[in-house]
């Protein structure tokens, strides 16, 4: 169990890392959702009214799919493991050498 300052120390440092409580897929399935939704809701919001009270709900739409644009690009490949630096593995035995002539 952790106590209040380490609860409070790991909220700080949230937005700073790329240590999400949800798995990455999730959450581009959630804002791809929420943006459809968005859309959806704008397309029938326009056919009851007019384009300048709906522009609201387009807008909302499209600033869900940039930002999830902006997690597909920028925070879900930083949290891959990163491959450790390793030799290159020897493929099979060298050519033999050749003998110099005289």
């Amino acid at each position: 169990m952790l106590n209040p300052a380490q609860l409070i120390g790991k909220i700080a440092k949230f937005g700073k890392t790329t240590e999400y409580p949800m798995n990455a897929k999730l959450i581009k399935t959630l804002l791809l959702a929420a943006a459809l939704g968005c859309f959806l809701l704008w397309v029938l919001e326009y056919y009851r009214t007019d384009l300048s009270n709906s522009y609201w709900l387009l807008m909302m739409g499209l600033t869900i799919l940039l930002g999830r644009q902006y997690f597909s690009l920028k925070i879900q490949p930083s949290s891959k493991p990163e491959r450790p630096a390793s030799r290159p593995e020897k493929r099979g035995n060298p050519p033999p050498k050749r003998k110099k002539r005289k």
